[in-house]
């Protein structure tokens, strides 16, 4: 699970940096130009960040559990694959390929959804995660109230969709947006990826 943790870690990373371009924008080149897009972009890029690290951690972990590598959770039985894909994944002339084409399957069906609000992160960790209070836990992580821990991340979900899909606009005015408000968004969700990276990751056992 470390190559998903390194995928965040990656856009993170780079994401973080466009902070130092806002703020030499900021004082080099002043106002009337506006340079609050990147700030935007820096919290929609945070938020997809996460959301690629739960598709990609899902993905591995379910590829684990089938190898035998991890234990079977209760939504993991419940994958279902067509028998045509079934076939294929246990045909031995495709043995050695047969995880390459689960993982392809897992794509094609997940491929479309969003793993970004508490609700939908807890159901896509169901797959490789067997624990029931999931938020209590990562909350317990971060050592924060599970109630504040999943308020936060609502908004920062909310405010994310506002400036992709939803017009980030109040009447005919841009909705502000502050630089200090997206850092803590930022670390935010990095301290989640952290802590659900360490406790799912660390809850692996050979069935």
């Amino acid at each position: 699970m470390k190559s998903a943790k390194l995928i965040f870690d990656n856009i993170i990373n780079e994401t973080k940096q466009l902070g130092s371009l806002y703020s030499f924008l900021e004082t080099t080149v002043k106002p009337p130009f506006d340079y609050n897009d990147i700030l935007r972009w820096q919290l929609a890029q945070a938020v997809a960040g996460l959301d690629l690290y739960i598709h990609e951690l899902v993905k591995i972990g379910i590829i684990q559990i089938y190898s035998g590598k991890r234990e079977r959770t209760k939504r993991y039985r419940s994958f279902s694959l067509t028998l045509e894909v079934a076939e294929d994944i246990n045909s031995p002339e495709n043995k050695s390929i047969a995880l390459d084409i689960l993982e392809k399957e897992i794509n094609k069906r997940h491929g479309f959804l969003s793993f970004q609000t508490p609700e939908k992160i807890s159901e896509a960790l169901s797959y490789v995660w067997e624990e029931k209070h999931k938020w209590q836990e990562i909350a317990g992580y971060l050592n924060m109230e599970k109630d504040e821990v999943m308020k936060t991340l609502k908004l920062c979900t909310q405010r994310r969709n506002q400036i992709v899909h939803e017009a980030d606009y109040i009447d005919t005015t841009r909705q502000n947006i502050k630089v200090e408000d997206v850092e803590e968004s930022i670390i935010f969700i990095e301290k989640i990826v952290d802590s659900i990276h360490n406790l799912v990751s660390g809850d692996v056992s050979i069935v």
